[in-house]
This record gives structure tokens, sequence and C-alpha cells, in this order.
């Protein structure tokens, strides 16, 4: 979703467990839940908007079930739960003067018969206005064949101008968090072990180039990143659901030195070459779950005198890889699994060059979140493998009225901004 525009220093969570009745032995009868009571405090500076009304999710990370509550006039909320392992997640706008911001914010607690304390949580959150640059489509379940033999070549993901004024693609690139599905598990967490941590591993690697202003985006108007930038609707035997990939507005993520690796096919005009400035450890071959991915665009950060086009500022961020043995920075190996300091090196977008994320979940009970809050605070249920389902974003009808064009909305909480379609928007355009 999001475009930072300020920080909020701080969203005190305190949690207060009051399970001390239902830790005994009634009856003979072990309890094994008890009740959470939970207030919130906002900074000095946004006490006046009030704290009811924040929704606040309490969603247990191995069996997947959760309980959603709104918070009071005294930004308090109690629920009982059984014991085990939670994300709590707190989500909520305020409309200030200068437009709606997005109040976000989370922990995770470990809740027992032995979680009795008082233990105040600290946790970051952000202000976001209305995005610039928004992910509005994503199409990566994949569709089949006339004869039904599945096809895996047809992703792709449209970005869209979702402001009034033009913006500008240079440096805007597309990520997919490493942790491949949402059952999956997130090697990339806080201290706490559950907890994302503030940067977006990725392996994709692949930007818009320009210097600037190279490449305008029209209020409204869309952009594609496509993993084949050819006409699918070409092929021999292709399916009702294909679609032509090969377009003036699509952006290929292609690396030509090794294809036979990736299974891609080179872009057809019109389409362009996106640039692609990190390699992995194995080549050229990058997985794209097909199931629950969670997708993010970023724009980097760092014009200068010296490095005056997004291509090298990029090529100068990853230019310190780690070495087997060592870890890194901007670039690094996994730290966890079985060989943590060899594995496939990753790169790590900061949270504030983010403009918008989705983090989709397969249906599974387990589920680990992957952005932090401040990009996402929900989750999208997928469609099934080559459905050729889409995923879309809602319109924001009051808005496309007032500027002319369409605005989706954009609440940084994808459960409710996207719905699922039977099919990509793209089937029967030229």
């Amino acid at each position: 979703m999001k475009k930072i525009i300020f920080l909020i220093p701080c969203i005190i969570l305190l949690l207060v467990v009051a399970a001390c009745s239902l830790d005994e032995m009634k009856g003979g009868t072990e309890q094994t839940s008890g009740v959470v009571n939970m207030a919130i405090t906002l900074p000095q500076d946004f006490e006046a908007y009030g704290l009811s009304g924040y929704t606040v999710e309490f969603r247990n990370t191995n069996l997947g079930f959760r309980y959603l509550r709104q918070t009071d006039a005294e930004g308090k909320v109690s629920q009982e739960i059984e014991y085990g392992p939670y994300q709590v997640v707190v989500r909520g706008e305020i409309t200030t003067p200068g437009g709606k911001a997005i109040v976000s914010g989370q922990a995770s607690i470990v809740f027992n018969a032995d979680y009795k304390n008082t233990i105040p949580l600290v946790v970051d959150a952000s202000v976001n206005m209305l995005s610039p640059i928004i992910l509005s489509e994503i199409f990566f379940s994949n569709s089949r064949f006339e004869t039904g033999a599945n096809f895996a070549k047809d992703k792709y993901f449209v970005v869209h101008n979702n402001t009034p004024e033009v913006q500008y693609l240079d440096g805007v690139g597309i990520g997919f968090h490493q942790a491949a599905n949402s059952n999956g598990t997130n090697y990339y967490v806080k201290a706490d072990g559950v907890t994302p941590r503030d940067s977006v591993p990725h392996q994709w690697a692949f930007i818009i180039p320009g210097s600037g202003k190279d490449h305008p985006l029209q209020p409204g108007e869309d952009a594609i990143f496509a993993l084949n930038a050819v006409d699918h609707t070409a092929l021999e035997g292709a399916g009702p659901l294909f679609v032509n990939l090969a377009r003036e507005n699509v952006w290929a993520t292609y690396r030509s030195e090794a294809p036979a690796t990736t299974g891609q096919d080179p872009p057809q005009p019109p389409s362009k070459l996106a640039f692609s400035y990190f390699t992995p450890g194995l080549g050229n071959q990058v997985i794209i779950s097909v199931t629950s991915p969670a997708v993010f665009i970023y724009r980097f950060e760092g014009l200068s005198a010296i490095l005056d086009t997004y291509e090298k500022v990029a090529m100068d961020y990853v230019k310190n890889p780690p070495v087997p043995g060592k870890d890194g920075g901007h670039v690094q190996f996994q730290p966890g699994g079985n060989n943590p300091l060899t594995s496939q090196p990753v790169v790590n977008i900061p949270k504030e060059w983010v403009l918008d994320g989705v983090e989709i979940h397969n249906g599974n009970a387990v589920f680990n979140k992957r952005f932090p809050t401040s990009i996402e605070t929900g989750r999208l249920l997928g469609p099934a493998q080559y459905s050729g389902m889409s995923l879309i974003r809602k319109v924001n009808e009051v808005l496309s009225a007032e500027y002319g064009f369409t605005v989706y909305q954009d609440t940084n909480n994808s459960e409710e901004d996207w719905i699922t379609i039977d099919q990509p928007s793209l089937v029967g355009k030229p």
C-alpha cells in the first residue's frame, strides 16, 4: 500500500492477561484458555482522534484460527483465547487535515498458564497517505491450453498510478518475499522468531531503468511486470484465458544470460526490458509461488551526480555481496536452514522504500506473516492453481468519480481491498 510520509514514534500495546482463575484445575478439568485484556495508546499528537474503533486481531500462528475485536472508547479490548502462540495485529485509520492516515501495529505473544504479567510492547507505526503507485492486479494462478494441459508462463503484475499527479516509474521494482509460501518457514524475522523484520528479502531484482523522469505514468494509467512478455494468445492451442503481454506498457523481467534455466521466452516488441541488477547464486532461476506469494513493489533511493541513473543506484546497493561463511548487509545469505551461510543470497529492501505489498495465503491453517504491518496488515486468500482466476483491487467509487479516472481502494489490508475475478483482466484485449 504504502508511501511513508512520516513515522509515529510508537504505539504502545499493553497486554494484561487475566487468566488466574482459568489456570486452575476446576472439577478435575484443566483449563486451556484465558482472557487477554489489551489496551492501546496513541502518540500524543494523535490522542485527540480517540481510541475507539481500532480492529484488533488475535491470530493463532499454529492452528490458523483468529479473533477480531474493536477497541472501546478507552482503547481497550478483552478476549478469551486458547493457549498458544499468537500474532496480535492492530489496524485502523484516522482522518487528518492532510488526508487519511493508516495506523498499524503488531506484537507476538505465547499465551499459556504462566503468562500473567503486564508486558508493554512497543510496535512501529506509520502514517500512510494515498499511495502514488500501487499494485492493482496480481495474476499468478496460471491457466490451461485448449487441451487442458497446464500453462505456467502467463504471470503478470499490474501497477497503477492512484493519484491525480503524474508519477514516474524510474527505479520502481517488483519483488517476491523469499519465504515463498504462506505456511513455509520465514527465516527473516526479529529476535522473537515470529515478527517480520523491517526489510524485505527477495531475489527477483528487476527495476525499471531511468534517471528519474524517463518513464512517466499518467493519472489512472497502468504498467505491467510480466514473467514472459510475449503474445500468449498466438501460441498453438492457446486456451481461452491466454493473454497478450507483448504490449507497450509491459516490462519484461527477463535475464538473457541463461534463459533455459528459467523457462522464459525473450520479450517481444513493443514490450520493454526491465533492468536486472542482481543474479542469485544458482544462476537465473527464481521461484514464484503458484499458491501464496508475498508480492511487493518498491523504489530505490539515492540518485546523485555520480549515481545518475537507477541502474547505477541499484548496482551500487548490491556491490558488496557476502561470501560463504560470512553474512552480509544489503545482500545476505538466508539466516536459517541447513546451510545458512552458503544458501542462495537475497537482496534486502528497506521497508521505507516499499510502495505496496500484498500477502497471499494458501488456506493452510499455518500462516507465517512475511511483511511488517506498515506494508500489509491483512492477508488475501489465493485462487486455485491453473484456475485462470486473478486478484484485483476494489474500486474507490467516490474518488474515481471525483478525479475522473479509476482510483482503487487502499487501506493497507488486502482482505478489505482485493477481490478474486474469474479471469485475468487482459483477456480479450489486443
